[in-house]
This record gives structure tokens, sequence and C-alpha cells, in this order.
């Protein structure tokens, strides 16, 4: 399942404005950008694990209580930062 993926101005902004750098150094550099960029797009696209997990924690009693539901959100916490 794949969620769209929508930029904000300011985000195509930025996006066009790298795009035009890197291919504006080498022409080959642009198109790797732009694969790249593609890429991360379609991970970001494909999670919809993260609305499970939004649904998860605005729910304590699933967590076994507050206690437990703040413990669990502390350790999610050092898992999103690596992910």
């Amino acid at each position: 399942m794949t969620l769209p993926v929508r930029f904000r101005q300011r985000a195509r902004r930025a996006l066009s404005n790298a795009f035009g750098w890197y291919a504006g150094e080498n022409f080959t550099l642009g198109r790797a950008f732009l694969v790249e960029t593609d890429a991360l797009i379609e991970r970001v696209a494909q999670a919809p694990l993260a609305q499970e997990l939004k649904k998860l924690f605005a729910n304590p009693e699933a967590l076994g209580g507050n206690r437990k539901a703040d413990d669990f959100r502390e350790d999610a916490k050092k898992f999103f930062v690596n992910y």
C-alpha cells in the first residue's frame, strides 16, 4: 500500500533548485539526484506503518496503561531517529 506524497510549495522550490544545481554541475549528477529522490519518495509513500503506530500511540490502554505507554513512546523515539 502506498500513500500519496504531497509537497509544499517551499519543498518543490528546494527540490527544483537542488536539481538545477546538480544538473548545472553535470547532467549525470542531476539525473542521479532525481533517481535517488524518487527512491526516497517511494520509501516514504510505502510507510503506512507510521499511521498504524500513530493510532496505537493515541490509545494508552492498548499499550498497557499510561506508564507503559510513556515508556513505549520513549523507546519509539530511539527507533524513529534511526529509521
